[in-house]
């Protein structure tokens, strides 16, 4: 009896009037933990009964068995404040916590209430979908690091029936902080507060196993948590994982494999699978590393380290490091060392991407159409360019309708073959190069077979001509006798 009277005196807090919250316990409910055994639904029913009233029951000789029930009055307001104290009550037991009606004050009932419209409002969003399950641990300890942070994102991102993050499954401590600490976020709250034990620890722990171990299925750090599948341990295999990855010899691997990640990382010029940006990605993500095993690298070393590996042998990449390492400014911070270089290098691809453009639109003044012979069709070769990455040689002018020409074109018509500056031949990349320097062997190849078939024409005409006059000598001497 004392226990339904403080349940009374706690809906009395939340604005409950004395007969509402009298027909309340009458529904069976004689303690304020009674509350948790019963759902949000439930609640609802009850209110909507106790709105109703009911009838009273007569016998066939008009005897009253069951009483009437006068409909009680519970705006909807207070209703929603019920599961405020709902929500109070079921937390209070699944922490563990001892419940005591005292305390659910009626400032205490203003904050649940609040809670309570946020998991509605929660329950309605698909928050968990904005976060992407991490991708497959491989097993390599220099890849521990960022996948355990992803999975604790992921984790953290889904909830379980309690709308508590699963995250706190993986919680360092396995012993929860006091509810009445300070914490940021209601979040952080949850992950802090919630124990590691009962029903609902089991349940979770179970659906974070199934995460493990679909992620390290396929990888050898699968092997170190194969026993925890029989008990669906998800924090037990976690803690095997970490022991594994972040113990002292397994930090020492990590570090050396960011070490040499650092050291064997080169740039020699942009190719289409590895950037500039690609390369100061690998700088990046070894400084992280090392940052997280407890090593602090010097801004200056990593821009030491950054420069060393700049391979490229251009004379702009030449330039750009000597004016690195004569600006303080630049010498002695990573991030704006990077964004300069990643600037110059943009600007430098851009004016080689203009040069090609250009050398596309055509050949040079000097590569013109081929001269024209004999009033016929001139072989002299126009000028060549690049087209769609393609390097395509120039054609001939023609002649005027009539014979064969003899003479050929007077000049090169090949500017793009031998025609470069020094800035023009260092923006071309070395597959373009090369493909140059075929074409001129190609082209020197043409030229000798162009010659030998202009000597055999030449050999022909005259020995045709010869032909024609001995011809002619003999129809005079004919004609003559």
């Amino acid at each position: 009896m004392a226990a339904a009277i403080l349940l009374q005196v706690a809906l009395s807090n939340i604005g409950w009037t004395e007969d509402a919250a009298t027909a309340f316990t009458t529904e069976g409910f004689n303690d304020i933990s009674d509350i948790s055994l019963v759902t949000r639904d439930f609640l609802h029913q009850v209110c909507k009964k106790l709105r109703a009233g009911r009838a009273a029951a007569a016998a066939a000789d008009g005897n009253v068995i069951i009483p009437a029930i006068p409909p009680v009055n519970i705006p909807a307001l207070q209703e929603f404040k019920l599961y405020g104290l709902h929500l109070w009550v079921t937390e209070k037991a699944r922490l563990r916590r001892v419940i005591v009606p005292a305390d659910f004050t009626a400032a205490v009932g203003m904050d649940y209430t609040k809670r309570a419209r946020d998991v509605v409002e929660a329950t309605s969003k698909k928050d968990d979908e904005n976060v992407k399950q991490p991708e497959p641990f491989s097993g390599k300890t220099c890849e521990w690091q960022s996948f355990y942070k992803l999975l604790v994102n992921y984790l953290s991102s889904k909830k379980n029936r309690n709308r508590t993050p699963l995250g706190y499954v993986l919680r360092t401590n396995s012993e929860p902080s006091d509810l009445a600490g300070v914490f940021g976020t209601e979040h952080e709250k949850l992950v802090l507060t919630t124990p590691h034990e009962g029903i609902d620890f089991a349940e979770d722990n179970g659906m974070v196993w199934e995460t493990i171990q679909s992620l390290t299925l396929q990888g050898s750090a699968y092997s170190y948590i194969g026993g925890f599948a029989r008990t669906r341990d998800g924090r037990g295999a976690i803690q095997t994982l970490i022991g594994r990855y972040e113990g002292t010899a397994a930090m020492s691997r990590t570090k050396q494999a960011a070490y040499d990640e650092i050291h064997n990382a080169t740039y020699t010029g942009e190719k289409r699978n590895f950037t500039f940006e690609n390369y100061i990605d690998k700088h990046a993500k070894a400084h992280q590393v090392l940052s997280e095993s407890g090593v602090d690298i010097g801004e200056d070393k990593k821009v030491d380290d950054f420069l060393r590996g700049l391979t490229d042998p251009s004379i702009r990449m030449n330039c750009a490091k000597t004016l690195v390492y004569g600006n303080p400014d630049l010498r002695n911070d990573f991030r704006a060392c990077t964004e300069y270089l990643s600037s110059f290098v943009a600007n430098a691809t851009s004016a080689q991407s203009r040069l090609i453009s250009a050398l596309e639109g055509g050949p040079l003044p000097n590569g013109g159409p081929g001269g024209r012979g004999g009033g016929g069709r001139g072989r002299g070769r126009g000028g060549s360019g690049y087209d769609g990455g393609r390097f395509l040689r120039g054609r001939g002018g023609r002649g005027y309708r009539g014979g064969r020409g003899g003479g050929r074109g007077n000049g090169r018509g090949n500017d793009q073959l031998y025609g470069h500056t020094d800035q023009q031949w260092y923006a071309l990349s070395r597959a373009q190069k090369d493909e140059i320097f075929q074409l001129r062997r190609q082209q020197k190849e043409h030229k000798r077979g162009i010659g030998a078939v202009e000597s055999d024409r030449e050999d022909h005409a005259v020995s045709a001509a010869a032909q024609q006059q001995n011809a002619g000598d003999q129809f005079a001497l004919t004609n003559k006798n």
